[in-house]
């Protein structure tokens, strides 16, 4: 049976909700600058969604160290990436294309026919920096985190050997990158999979190694506490991105400690259980849902009350749709695994 963790859970599900409540607010920004925002967009002088997203990057990590085995397949590992991103992401976009033919709405308007290819492997939304594209749902992180799959055997395989040593290894290479950053890359830092992999090590190493050792747990909560009272003195002494390192990497570890108990409710175990189950569906959906409020009339200018209540509806209906879907997603999952793999139904998650 696989084990699950409450702290999963939780993380999952806040996580996506503060990606649409940030959306919210910077969408009321890009609006008007001084347009009113609900929350803000930065929490402890860090960018909200930069810091859900961190979580989102860990908890992803977790979830591979916890499932991967000593006697690793890397063709079971492709096949089950495979099965857990595309049929949820691939559904997810042609229901939103959909819409959007139904609202007579351009869909990649003058964009060569040859960039759908990127759609197709998910990687449109990671390449809007550089080019307009077919992109429609899925954010930059759907591609970053394809692209971040890629690393899991290795630093699995052989970076879990000395974690520390590897751990101190990717804090090197990110450092050396960032020193150099704008002579090699155009990407904003924070989307480039090279400079998330300590927060995604680490929670490979979480599910490994640490989670086990209550003596470091505990050391490592201090740590954490101490780091996230002292963020602005951080932040005016060391780069934002490391902070960001910094900071995601103890909300997780603090969430972490409050939440892996016992006497959670069971109902609330397993409510978060069945969210966390949807939360995918609900971040590729949430935006689109999004936009068609900002379309329909000037929420970056309404009151709080009406943007609550656009936060609440689209948090509604985002994972709501992950309801309706999922038994779809898990039909083709199963349809796709039997067309292309021809193994028996496994959990892809």
């Amino acid at each position: 049976m696989k084990e699950k963790f409450f702290y999963i859970d939780f993380i999952k599900v806040i996580s996506c909700i503060a990606v649409m409540l940030f959306h919210l607010d910077m969408h009321s920004f890009y609006a008007d600058n001084n347009a009113p925002l609900f929350f803000g967009l930065k929490f402890l002088g860090m960018n909200v969604g930069d810091i859900a997203v961190s979580l989102f990057i860990i908890s992803s990590g977790f979830g591979l160290g916890l499932s991967a085995k000593e006697n690793f397949s890397l063709t079971s590992y492709i096949r089950k990436r495979f099965l857990a991103i595309y049929p949820s992401y691939w559904l997810t976009y042609a229901v939103v294309a959909l819409l959007f033919i139904l609202l007579s709405k351009p869909i990649g308007e003058g964009v060569p026919a040859i960039k759908f290819l990127l759609t197709i492997i998910g990687l449109d939304g990671l390449f809007l920096y550089k080019f307009p594209t077919y992109y429609l749902v899925g954010e930059w992180y759907t591609g970053y985190m394809l692209i971040t799959y890629i690393f899991f055997p290795f630093l699995f395989l052989y970076g879990l050997k000395k974690p520390l040593l590897s751990f101190l290894l990717l804090i090197g290479l990110v450092v050396s990158l960032h020193i150099k950053y704008g002579a090699i890359f155009e990407m904003w830092e924070p989307i480039n999979p090279l400079m998330r992999l300590p927060e995604f090590f680490f929670g490979i190493c979480f599910a490994q190694n640490i989670r086990k050792d209550k003596l470091l747990r505990g050391i490592l909560t201090v740590v954490a506490l101490a780091i996230l009272v002292n963020t602005s003195i951080l932040l005016d002494k060391i780069p934002y991105h490391f902070v960001l390192i910094m900071v995601g990497i103890s909300f997780f570890i603090i969430i972490s400690s409050v939440f892996d108990i016992n006497f959670i409710p069971k109902y609330m175990r397993e409510l978060f259980s069945q969210l966390s189950r949807y939360s995918f569906l609900a971040f590729l959906v949430h935006h689109q849902i999004l936009l068609l409020f900002y379309s329909a009339f000037d929420v970056a200018h309404s009151n709080n009350f009406v943007k609550f209540s656009i936060l609440i509806t689209v948090i509604t209906l985002s994972f709501f749709y992950g309801y309706l879907v999922y038994p779809l997603v898990n039909y083709i999952t199963e349809k796709l695994n039997n067309l292309l793999f021809y193994r028996k139904k496994e959990s892809y998650g």
